[in-house]
């Protein structure tokens, strides 16, 4: 099993073949991390998903869980809960997020000035409307209408009709595809997480009946 190393600041000394440089986790251990740390009673996987800002995450202590191969079947399930409940973001999503130096209201478009200085110090001057618009292979696709060809607003408007062309053909494709975990779950794991869950919940229950009990006796 290969899941790379996060240590706390409270950690104890890792053996070496813990202390190398994180490695680029595969897909079906995407998410997942090992430490260790004396307060938390020995080695502990670490599972944190972000899903559209928000992050999920849960730890497994091996002691508690059965052993390494156990723990990381349990977080393996737990993490593929995650991510079939909470997709994650498609393209189409992420180009409609407004930036903070946006100039139009429209996600990808954007007014512009450039400025260029000729040898005889004379200063041109051009505006025009952009489209920014990312493509399939990660590069992105700039769109440049002048203001002196087309006009305000004709700019504008050509700009944004090229920024949503270039988003149809963005349809059902995940942001950042090549990072995404895989699930590699069974149900036979799944139903194991789901009596694990279980008999957390069971032992929580059962230390907040016994701090009742003694709050009552005193």
């Amino acid at each position: 099993m290969s899941i790379s190393t996060r240590n706390d600041q409270s950690a104890e000394p890792m053996p070496k073949r813990f202390a190398t440089k994180k490695p680029r986790h595969p897909p079906d251990k995407m998410g997942i991390y090992r430490g260790y740390e004396s307060k938390r009673g020995g080695y502990y996987l670490h599972v944190t998903i972000r899903r559209n800002g928000i992050v999920y995450q849960k730890y497994f202590m091996e002691k508690r869980c059965g052993g390494e191969e156990n723990t990381l079947t349990l977080a393996r399930a737990w993490r593929d809960t995650i991510i079939t409940k909470h997709p994650p973001m498609l393209m189409a999503q992420f180009c409609a997020i407004v930036r903070a130096n946006n100039t139009s209201g429209v996600p990808g478009v954007y007014r512009a000035v450039r400025r260029k200085v000729a040898k005889n110090g004379q200063v041109w001057t051009s505006v025009y409307w952009q489209a920014r618009t990312p493509l399939v292979d990660g590069k992105l696709r700039i769109q440049n209408f002048s203001v002196r060809t087309y006009g305000e607003d004709a700019a504008r408007q050509c700009a944004i009709d090229a920024r949503l062309r270039g988003l149809r053909e963005l349809d059902d494709l995940v942001f950042r595809a090549d990072s995404q975990p895989l699930p590699v779950s069974t149900v036979d794991d799944l139903a194991v997480l789901e009596a694990s869950l279980q008999l957390a919940a069971q032992r929580r229950q059962r230390r907040h009946e016994e701090r009742l009990n003694k709050i009552s006796e005193r």
